[in-house]
């Protein structure tokens, strides 16, 4: 059971902070809607808008229902698209493109991990839909708040981790440019 409600405030917390992350830099994620170049330009805002809703709604599903077949279906259909849109653009050779993922899952760059990263991700959601009712032991809220943390810090660790690499990038840059 810690394990589902481990990878459940994974999921919650990923959704909810790319979801607020695109309402932040609302200008950026629609430019990189139309930058990949497989809709029409001023169907942009509206698929932003679709994405948003699709994210809030895995999150706030999951914190009040946990894995149902309806999040669980919404959420492969939105990663499913993201991971054809890069993919997509990848065979077109156009790797010099933000994702337009938002949050600790923002790249740079397009790239194969991105589109094992969201494959990854679908398995673990549709692997934690089916497997959640093998296991009835039941958390204390002591438990759901502590796992809810590490969950937390996990993605926190990750988000430090990306901005050590662009950081060692960047200070690499920079030395070759000085010296």
């Amino acid at each position: 059971m810690i394990i589902f409600f481990y990878l459940k405030m994974i999921f919650v917390i990923l959704f909810f902070s790319t979801a607020i992350h695109k309402v932040r830099y609302r200008k950026r994620h629609v430019q990189a809607i139309k930058a990949y170049e497989i809709i029409k330009e001023e169907w942009a805002s509206l698929f932003f808008y679709i994405f948003l809703i699709f994210e809030g709604y895995i999150s706030l599903s999951l914190i009040l229902t946990g894995f149902t077949i309806y999040n669980t279906l919404v959420c492969l259909l939105l990663l499913s698209v993201y991971t054809i849109a890069v993919g997509i653009n990848l065979a077109r050779g156009r790797r010099n493109l933000s994702c337009g993922c938002g949050g600790v899952l923002e790249s740079e760059q397009l790239n194969f991990g991105i589109v094992f990263r969201n494959l990854f991700l679908m398995c673990l959601f549709l692997l934690s839909f089916f497997l959640q009712d093998l296991v009835s032991h039941p958390l204390t809220v002591d438990q759901m708040i502590s796992i809810a943390l590490i969950a937390g810090s996990s993605l926190l660790v990750i988000g430090i981790g990306k901005e050590i690499k662009k950081l060692k990038v960047t200070l690499g840059k920079l030395s070759q440019k000085f010296f």
